[in-house]
């Protein structure tokens, strides 16, 4: 068997590292982290990341799914209901559920009876839902060398998604006889049970510098260990966008939108991307096209508030910023923002409340001190006005 896609991952360790030490909250670097680990066969590893991934978030499933997935690869099938357990508020749908029943019996009791309970969760008439456990099908096909199957199962997916087939062409599984067999076998040690491995193939095509060719190549293989189109058509547009190909990164968000309109990221992407290109009246309804899918996630409003202010609309923006504090009490950015907000406004009371508190959060910028100092002049507090200035020219020279 020829070198999986796998192995391309080795240089985004350290291009991820880099950004962790950047942005240490970021739940999404340490999940993305320990996928590629895993990847790497460093399964312990792995899973202090997505460990330290749910502790940033502790609602954040993509970790809690692979936490698990840990297990079964560091052949501990048994703590894969144990972990659950602790778990048991984690909202997961019955896909998932069913997926990490497999990896369970899979990991415990063979592969004979991971395909009995295959067979126990009978296809569904609608398999857009069912994404993984249809990847699981073919997954444990060609773990057994069922080809019958497997051929069955590939008929099968492509007439639920006939845009899959550039994207199984491209890896070799519609090809005729052992060159197939071959490739559908490089397929089942990539996909390894997993389709979030998609995710780190995407990653690296945005991080780490290969021929383009080379890029292609991993964004087909992300399609087919996900059968994710929306995922793909946002990596292309994120990585036109890196371009400077603005027009076909719109079109490529735009695909994504429609291949999955009640996602609300490539809403997000088209968003930023009109932002970008200087045009945020459409970046704020694409925004609000997220905000009605994803109403609690508070980045969504601030990045609206931002938009609104840009669009001298402070009434609409002072409303965001409140929204994503509303969701999000701690949200730094977002309380700078209104804070500045409303100094421009001459609210300044709740203004420097809230400057203050960004201040004690551990924000360090000479403009912050500015505005404090602005602040306390208008509040009488003139010696807290020199301090503020004093910090801010030592922050200024700091910076040069």
């Amino acid at each position: 068997m020829g070198a999986t896609p796998l192995h391309s991952l080795s240089e985004l360790i350290h291009e991820l590292d880099i950004k962790i030490e950047r942005n240490p909250g970021y739940a999404d670097l340490r999940n993305m982290r320990g996928l590629v680990l895993v990847c790497r066969r460093e399964a312990g590893a792995a899973a202090n990341d997505f460990t330290v991934a749910l502790e940033r978030n502790p609602r954040y499933t993509a970790a809690l799914l692979n936490r698990a997935w840990a297990h079964f690869e560091r052949a501990e099938p048994e703590l894969i209901r144990e972990f659950l357990a602790e778990r048991a508020g984690q909202q997961l749908s019955a896909e998932h559920r069913r997926h990490l029943k497999l990896l369970e019996v899979l990991g415990r009791d063979g592969m004979q009876a991971a395909a009995e309970l295959l067979e126990h969760y009978a296809p569904t008439e609608l398999p857009a839902r069912q994404r993984w456990l249809e990847l699981d099908r073919l997954w444990i096909g060609c773990q057994q060398r069922r080809w019958d199957l497997v051929d069955a199962q590939l008929e099968r997916i492509l007439e639920w998604i006939p845009d899959m087939i550039p994207h199984f062409r491209a890896v070799g599984l519609l090809q005729p006889g052992s060159r197939g067999r071959d490739a559908l076998a490089l397929w089942s040690e990539t996909y390894r049970g997993n389709p979030q491995i998609a995710a780190a193939l995407r990653e690296c095509v945005m991080l780490c510098s290969r021929p383009e060719s080379h890029g292609d190549a991993l964004l087909h293989w992300s399609a087919a260990i996900s059968l994710d189109l929306c995922d793909y058509w946002m990596a292309i547009g994120t990585r036109c966008e890196l371009q400077g190909r603005d027009a076909d990164a719109e079109t490529a968000h735009q695909r994504a939108v429609d291949c999955n309109p009640r996602c609300a990221q490539p809403y997000v992407k088209l968003g930023l991307l009109y932002a970008a290109c200087g045009r945020p009246h459409q970046a704020v309804l694409e925004l609000e096209e997220a905000t009605a899918l994803q109403p609690r996630y508070p980045d969504l409003r601030y990045m609206l508030g931002l938009l609104h202010e840009d669009l001298e609309q402070p009434d609409e923006a002072e409303a965001e910023y409140r929204n994503a504090l509303s969701i999000h009490a701690g949200y730094t950015m977002a309380r700078l923002a209104l804070g500045c907000l409303l100094d421009s406004r001459r609210h300044d009371e709740e203004a420097l409340t809230l400057l203050e508190d960004v201040r004690q959060a551990g924000v360090e910028s000479a403009d912050l001190e500015h505005r404090l100092a602005g602040l306390y002049d208008r509040t009488g507090r003139p010696e807290d006005a020199i301090d503020a200035r004093a910090r801010a020219r030592e922050l200024n020279i700091s910076e040069v």
